[in-house]
């Protein structure tokens, strides 16, 4: 009885496989499977290290702009600071000096005009001596007054033949007396010097000096190098502080002139991207021969007064160049 059972179920089976069979074959043999067609699309081509393409569209995104550098000769600069000297301190003391010699040349008179008297008995010898004793004190005050002035400003400025009328100049705030101080450790550049201003905040531009000696006394706390300077534009307040640049002799060392996110840092190495046609860029190796105080640069290679320097988006091209490129740049 078990054995038949088991051979019913066998049966069926074997008829449900076979009807399968049929059904989906509709009764015509399995055609075999075609070959698989070779992609022929060709591959793009790969990146060049160091190159990069944008579309159009891309260009406009990253918001690439691009300029020719600027010829530039650039001297290296020493950093310092000035500030604007109160002139009435100068004129007082060159006052004192004027009152002192007056007072000396008035007293000087009466000296030699009681030593006239005394040669025939009209003046008494205590009156005499009381005019020697004046002219002591005079000339012992006028002296003190020239050393105060010596000492203060130096012997190069305390000298100047047109003193008297520089100083009625600072009264008249027609130009201003500057004292510019060099922190020690700082390289002073050969002399000629040549020395400008700005002042610490703000984009204004720098404004000549005229040296005009060094400073008797040096600065408590840069202890370095101080020179007198005479700013022959309008003055700033008094002690404004600024900051001072001094270069030395010479046209300098040639180069360009570029905007700072110009630049890009990869490696331990500067580079900029030059446009070489639209839409394609590349990158060049260039050398830094100072960063300027406005936060641009000076290139002293890598560039030339005809290539189209990218001076905005060049972080964004370094970034689709590290993207794309395979061996990422050099």
């Amino acid at each position: 009885m078990n054995k038949t059972i088991i051979g019913i179920f066998a049966g069926l089976l074997l008829g449900a496989g076979a009807t399968y069979v049929v059904l989906q074959s509709d009764g015509k043999p399995a055609e075999p499977a075609a070959p698989a067609t070779p992609d022929t699309t060709p591959a793009a081509p790969e990146a060049k290290p160091g190159t990069v393409h944008l579309e159009a569209d891309e260009v406009a995104m990253a918001g690439i702009k691009t300029a020719t550098p600027e010829a530039m000769n650039y001297k290296p600069e020493t950093k310092g600071y000035a500030r604007v000297l109160d002139p009435a301190t100068l004129a007082g003391e060159l006052a004192d000096i004027e009152s002192s010699s007056a007072a000396l040349d008035a007293s000087s008179k009466e000296l030699a005009r009681l030593q006239t008297l005394k040669a025939s008995d009209n003046a008494s010898a205590q009156s005499l001596e009381a005019a020697q004793a004046t002219v002591t004190q005079d000339q012992s005050q006028l002296t003190a007054a020239r050393a105060k002035l010596l000492s203060e400003w130096g012997p190069t400025f305390a000298g100047r033949a047109d003193l008297p009328q520089l100083v009625s100049s600072l009264l008249a705030r027609e130009s201003a007396l500057v004292r510019v101080d060099i922190p020690g450790g700082e390289t002073l550049p050969p002399e000629p010097r040549d020395v400008r201003v700005t002042p610490i905040q703000g984009n204004a531009a720098p404004m000549p000096v005229e040296l005009l000696g060094p400073a008797p006394m040096a600065d408590a706390q840069a202890q370095g190098s101080s020179f007198l300077a005479l700013l022959k534009q309008t003055p700033p307040p008094v002690d404004t502080m600024m900051v001072a640049l001094m270069t030395g002799p010479g046209d300098g060392q040639a180069g360009f002139h570029l905007p700072g996110p110009a630049i890009i840092r990869y490696n331990g190495d500067t580079f900029v991207y030059v446009q070489t046609k639209a839409g394609d860029y590349e990158r060049r190796r260039v050398t830094l021969g100072a960063e300027l105080r406005d936060g641009s640069v000076f290139v002293t290679s890598g560039v030339t007064a005809q290539d189209n320097v990218v001076i905005n988006g060049s972080a964004q091209l370094l970034s689709e160049e590290l993207k794309s490129a395979t061996g990422g740049p050099d």
